[in-house]
């Protein structure tokens, strides 16, 4: 996968994970939502993905919560 395909795919998790964390009205913690974004697209892709939640991750996901 190209470093520009990386990109736009770290991006649609990072939005998925939003997505998670504000339908489930804060039940679900952020580490976890990401967790489940990962697996959606791991299925969706049929793709191992390897992205662990860093500091830089984690700043844009609560930003796009704001």
């Amino acid at each position: 996968m190209s470093h520009q395909n990386n990109r736009l795919l770290i991006d649609k998790i990072m939005e998925r994970t939003v997505l998670i964390l504000k339908d489930s009205y804060g039940s679900v913690r952020l580490e976890d939502a990401f967790q489940m974004a990962i697996g959606e697209a791991e299925v969706h892709f049929n793709e191992d993905i390897k992205l662990e939640l860093n500091p830089e991750i984690r700043q844009v996901i609560e930003l796009k919560l704001k």
